[in-house]
């Protein structure tokens, strides 16, 4: 939150987070871990700081609340938890079977998208002939 308060950088550190939690083992709540983090986004060590102090306590808590109620709405079962929405309509998507399989991942949500795409009446013809000419 104070990242992207700063800087509009919340998504560049989640990024930051998640690779330094998952693949590097970092203890990303130690606060000299986090600034590290934040510092090689390019945010001011300071700065930092101050945002980090701003967003703990109560508003801290505030967001936590929300966040767990948005997924107990959703249906999730824990962080991370995944939706996709369709014509206004979120559907959860199962992250389990491909935990460490990216490829695997981008496939999944790349045939996801395609499925998604409203079906045309119109025929395509191709410059070679091929296709619904």
């Amino acid at each position: 939150m104070g990242a992207d308060a700063l800087a509009g950088q919340g998504l560049a550190m989640l990024h930051a987070l998640q690779q330094a939690h998952y693949q590097q083992g970092r203890r990303i709540a130690e606060p000299a871990v986090l600034a590290e983090l934040a510092q090689e986004l390019g945010l001011a060590a300071q700065a930092f700081h101050a945002e980090l102090q701003r967003y703990s306590g109560q508003v801290l808590a505030e967001h936590l609340v929300a966040s767990r109620r948005a997924l107990a709405q959703l249906g999730g079962g824990g962080f991370p938890t995944l939706a996709l929405e369709r014509d206004g309509q979120l559907q959860v998507l199962d992250i389990g079977a491909y935990l460490g399989r990216p490829e695997a991942w981008r496939e999944f949500l790349l045939r996801g998208l395609v499925e998604a795409q409203p079906a045309t009446a119109q025929a395509s013809c191709a410059v070679d002939g091929s296709g619904d000419c």
